[in-house]
């Protein structure tokens, strides 16, 4: 059974199914040629409208080729210029670096001509360092050498050394400089020192003072001898019985011992004459650095000694009546005071040198600062005690 809304529509579709109504007949061709009117209105204008967009798209195409063709043409006399500048930034690229070579070419001439100059001055110090250095000149100048060029040769070797020897008598244009080599040096020698003896420092100080002379064997290696004054003043402890061997010693020789605690006092002043072989291990620029070894002689000059302690001990001794041995301990106070005059003693080859020496050249002089050592070969002095010294010596060379 259909619902009431399903009639309602099936009503409603009917009633406008089944309505008709007649036209007026004028009304309605009054109304088509109306609308005929309007249509032939609209072709005509839509005729029109796509007349006149065709030309304007002609003339925008043309517009436009005529505007790209220029822009081109632009564009290929712009792209032309760009070309010609970077050919012409390229030619300056190009002359720029010719001039840097040029100038870089420069500077190394100049490098060059500073090194030379370097070199010059460096040679004219060394010359200078040695104008002192040499004598005797000589000068052998044949009568038909040019004069003109002995005025400006002889001269300049004048200026340079008095050390040459100028032979230009067979040949001017062959001549030779002969350098006569410094053969020696004396050196101003002064410097402190420390005793040791009996393999103890002692208590003390000491200081030497003289002339050495150096004599050049070979470029690196020369004999250094002289004298040099020494004083020392130093006392130690000993325990040596060396000083007092025969009268303890028959004191004890039948059983028995003795001991000695002393102190042991020397003043010695002596005149020191070593003999070294120097050998230089550094050698440049007026540097000089070297080792020397060598053997030390004495001559004394003056020698005071003096000795303070106790000899203690014990001996055997008999009994006369009973014959017995027994030991009979003793201790002695000892005081000795000697004095050695002059060139009494002397000691040949004594001390074992050994020295490290540093030298630098300051204008015409040199200052040589050396550290040594003097170990005793033998025993020393009039007391024949195994005495030595080390210090520093400050040299002057002349």
């Amino acid at each position: 059974m259909k619902s009431f809304e399903d009639k309602f529509s099936d009503n409603v579709k009917e009633v406008f199914e089944n309505y008709s109504e007649e036209l007026d007949q004028k009304a309605f061709k009054d109304m088509q040629n109306l609308l005929r009117k309007k249509s032939r209105k609209k072709v005509a204008f839509l005729y029109s409208y796509r007349t006149w967009a065709a030309a304007a798209a002609i003339l925008l195409m043309l517009g436009g080729s005529l505007y790209f063709s220029l822009k081109i043409e632009d564009i290929g006399s712009s792209d032309s210029e760009l070309r010609t500048q970077d050919s012409e930034l390229r030619t300056q690229d190009s002359e720029l670096r010719t001039q840097d070579l040029g100038l870089r070419t420069q500077n190394s001439g100049l490098r060059t001509q500073d090194s030379g100059l370097r070199t010059q001055d460096s040679g004219l110090s060394i010359i200078e360092e040695q104008k002192t250095e040499y004598t005797n000149v000589e000068i052998i100048v044949d009568n038909d050498f040019p004069e003109d060029v002995k005025e400006i040769i002889l001269p300049t070797v004048k200026q340079i050394s008095d050390t040459y020897t100028l032979d230009i008598s067979e040949n001017p244009y062959n001549y030779e400089n002969v350098k006569k080599e410094k053969i020696s040096a004396l050196n101003i020698t002064a410097g402190s020192m420390i005793p040791f003896a009996e393999m103890q420092i002692t208590n003390g100080y000491g200081f030497a003072a003289g002339v050495m002379n150096d004599w050049n064997i070979t470029p690196f290696l020369s004999v250094s001898t002289g004298g040099l004054f020494v004083y020392n003043k130093f006392s130690y402890d000993s325990s040596s019985r060396n000083l007092f061997r025969a009268e303890y010693d028959n004191l004890t020789m039948d059983g028995g011992q003795y001991s000695v605690n002393t102190v042991k006092d020397f003043e010695i002043f002596a005149i020191d004459i070593p003999v070294n072989a120097k050998v230089d291990l550094f050698n440049y620029a007026g540097t000089k650095l070297y080792i020397t070894t060598g053997v030390s002689s004495l001559i004394y000059l003056h020698q005071t000694y003096s000795e303070q302690g106790t000899v203690s001990g014990n001996y055997l001794e008999t009994d006369p009546l009973t014959n017995a041995e027994y030991l009979m301990n003793f201790s002695d106070e000892i005081s000795i005071n000697e004095e050695v005059a002059a060139f009494e003693h002397f000691d040949l080859a004594g001390l074992l040198n050994f020295s490290v020496g540093y030298q630098k050249k300051r204008n015409k002089h040199s200052i040589i600062i050396e550290p040594f050592v003097k170990l005793p070969i033998s025993n020393l002095t009039s007391k024949n005690i195994k005495m030595g010294m080390g210090g520093i010596l400050l040299k002057i060379s002349l």
